[in-house]
């Protein structure tokens, strides 16, 4: 019997730990989970954005210009842009187009980032614009950083990290079977009632989205204030230790599980998953507040 009321005690614990988690920051975590899956989608999304003509070359004539051609040709079509910071090669940046990527310094906005795109035989320009005024900008922003300035947000976003884990793991040890029979718990069967239906929503969406869910949180905590884990772990800060093999692999592990595809299909599920577990959640905690069972 004592080990009973002791086994029900703990359950208690983890549920309350569990359910205030998901009170306090559901709907954060929620948001950071949506822009997650969005971001699956980052290269069509680039190219509604930036139109064709960012995707689009002459046809191959004759050796590429260079790099400093490149960026007399960028100055010339953008006057605000000032000083060019590099240039990134045909698919080697972050946009993925076959013309040369030149970016900079604005001249009207120090904190921003103009782009030029231009065409790596010709030397024309493809397109330009601002980088923080694209949709996906503030994306990526807002899942970094909640659109906070980098020393604060990507800090916040660490611990929200972290607290995601802690509820992944309560939610985990709340939903093994008592019987360790898997089979009865990882699908959906007929129920009767709202309350059971969501309820087996959430325990079954949990059920598939645990494991990348917690290797979604760990990475992300780490990208999120990396230079404040190397000091933690007794490393010198710098960007070249940022740069090094392992942290590229994390970065791969976040954006699609090291399953190419594949991963990246299950990222944007399992960051979908998270504004299921805060709906069906909230609703739960509320109907049993209500005393509705």
């Amino acid at each position: 019997m004592d080990r009973r009321r002791r086994r029900q005690k703990r359950r208690r614990l983890w549920l309350a730990i569990h359910r205030w988690i998901g009170l306090g920051l559901g709907l954060l975590v929620a948001a950071i989970g949506i822009t997650g899956a969005l971001l699956v989608f980052k290269a069509p999304i680039l190219r509604w954005e930036l139109g064709p003509a960012a995707y689009e070359t002459s046809v191959e004539a004759g050796p590429r210009i260079t790099d400093a051609a490149a960026k007399a040709a960028a100055l010339e079509a953008s006057s605000d842009l000032a000083p060019v910071m590099g240039v990134a090669a045909p698919y080697a940046g972050f946009f993925d187009t076959p013309n040369l990527t030149v970016f900079g310094r604005v001249k009207s906005r120090p904190d921003a980032m103009a782009v030029v795109f231009i065409d790596p035989w010709t030397g024309e320009p493809r397109g330009q614009f601002i980088y923080q005024d694209l949709f996906l900008a503030r994306i990526i922003e807002f899942h970094r950083g909640l659109l906070l300035s980098p020393m604060i947000g990507g800090p916040v976003v660490a611990v929200i990290g972290l607290v995601l884990a802690v509820s992944i793991g309560t939610g985990a040890w709340l939903w093994w079977p008592r019987t360790g029979r898997l089979g009865g718990v990882l699908y959906f069967r007929r129920v009767r009632g709202l309350r059971a239906w969501m309820l087996q929503t959430h325990r079954v969406f949990g059920a598939w989205a645990m494991i990348p869910l917690m290797a979604l949180a760990l990475t992300g905590v780490w990208l999120a204030a990396p230079f404040l884990w190397l000091r933690l772990m007794g490393m010198k800060a710098d960007r070249a230790a940022l740069s090094t093999q392992w942290h590229h692999a994390i970065a791969r592990l976040h954006a699609d599980l090291l399953l190419g595809p594949l991963g990246q299909g299950l990222v944007f599920l399992a960051g979908m998953s998270l504004p299921v577990f805060f709906f069906t959640g909230i609703w739960l905690w509320w109907k049993r507040r209500g005393g509705t069972r």
